[in-house]
């Protein structure tokens, strides 16, 4: 008698794709630049009597300058900020977007400010991830570090900094 080990052929078809996928691999890229963006839209609400002491969500546009990535690109960035005496946790979302594709990217850090001749130097540092992209980044994942200043009451430069992977497909 003859026996034969069947295989299902759904678990063919997925060993065949998880083939693919593994021959679709990651590969990363550092990646760096800067954004000078312009708040559009702001609330602030003070939570005590203090000057300083606020929470802010805040919108900004602006565009990225970039040797390696994006270059261009004209960001989005809404953020939520809670200070005490001008100085805090913030986090937000970005959107890069550039010709038919866009990143998504999770960000958090924390605000600085100090007082200089009288005028507030208001400070920020934190790390990002890349959450979601379309077009040409659907697939993108990465991660870096980011520190900024403000020039204005409403105008700010953000430097930032860290690696990107796209499936090669993808490239």
């Amino acid at each position: 008698m003859k026996t034969s080990a069947l295989i299902p052929r759904s678990a063919i078809r997925l060993l065949i794709t998880g083939a693919f996928a593994v021959s679709l691999t990651v590969q990363a890229d550092p990646i760096s630049g800067s954004f000078t963006a312009k708040v559009t839209k702001q609330e602030v609400l003070p939570v005590t009597s203090q000057a300083g002491d606020m929470l802010m969500l805040d919108e900004s546009h602006g565009t990225n300058k970039s040797a390696n990535f994006m270059d261009g690109a004209q960001i989005v960035n809404k953020e939520v900020v809670s200070l005490l005496q001008g100085s805090g946790p913030h986090q937000g979302y970005l959107v890069f977007t550039k010709g038919d594709g866009s990143v998504d990217i999770k960000w958090s850090g924390n605000v600085s400010t100090v007082m200089s001749k009288g005028q507030p130097q208001i400070s920020f540092v934190g790390t990002w991830e890349q959450v979601k992209g379309t077009g040409k980044y659907q697939g993108i994942q990465g991660q870096g570090t980011y520190s900024g200043y403000y020039t204005s009451p409403t105008d700010y430069v953000a430097n930032w900094v860290g690696q990107t992977s796209l499936p090669v497909a993808s490239k």
